[in-house]
């Protein structure tokens, strides 16, 4: 879904009532458990954070909204936005609950999540991998399995912005997440500027899993 002209700045969410019909369809085909994606692309400054803040706003009273943002900052740690997503869900959800969602992954997603070791208390630490490259894809299996479950619990909306600034890491941890998610109650709307992604581009992987998943854009 490419937003074209640009928002007017006012308290009043004007001018993209489709492209709110679109996301709110698509979340609808989410609770039937056939999850899906939007895409939401342009150029800076032509509303892609505001449209995605006003759905967020109006799906919240029936689904989990859980949001990250990619940092163009130099020093932002790998998975930056998938960090941020779970340690606002750890930090939102009660003890028992997280427990029992993240379950056998909790101790892989604590070694990188650190909010999730502080809620939960002390974890024995992961069985150690001998290759980085296995570790890596143990932390996507767990990120994505943990995202699932939370979706049996109530039709999640996983936000991701701004992945035109996306690390190598958390831009393949996009591509196998988009794998996982065909049969979940799960939407996901993923906001970038197209332009920027050339050929090299990490995230560039991930939109070529994309022409697999289902769009939901009606």
């Amino acid at each position: 879904m490419r937003a074209r002209s640009p928002l007017r700045l006012s308290p009043v969410f004007v001018g993209r009532a489709a492209e709110l019909q679109q996301l709110q369809t698509a979340a609808e085909v989410a609770a039937r458990g056939e999850g899906c994606v939007v895409t939401v692309t342009g150029d800076p400054g032509i509303g892609k954070s505001r449209l995605m803040a006003e759905f967020a706003r109006k799906i919240g009273d029936r689904a989990r909204v859980l949001e990250g943002r990619c940092s163009y900052a130099e020093g932002a740690p790998p998975y930056f936005p998938w960090v941020q997503m779970i340690a606002g869900y750890a930090k939102a959800a009660r003890p028992a609950l997280l427990r029992r969602v993240l379950g056998d992954h909790a101790s892989v997603i604590a070694e990188v999540v650190k909010p999730v070791g502080k809620a939960l208390g002390e974890l024995a630490a992961p069985v150690p991998l001998e290759h980085p490259g296995s570790a890596r894809f143990r932390f996507c299996q767990s990120v994505a399995a943990v995202l699932k479950r939370v979706a049996e619990e109530r039709v999640l909306v996983v936000l991701l912005h701004d992945l035109h600034w996306a690390d190598a890491p958390s831009a393949a941890l996009l591509a196998h997440f988009l794998g996982e998610i065909e049969s979940a109650r799960l939407l996901l709307v993923m906001s970038y500027r197209d332009r920027p992604v050339g050929d090299d581009h990490p995230l560039r992987p991930a939109l070529a899993e994309l022409a697999r998943v289902p769009l939901g854009l009606g």
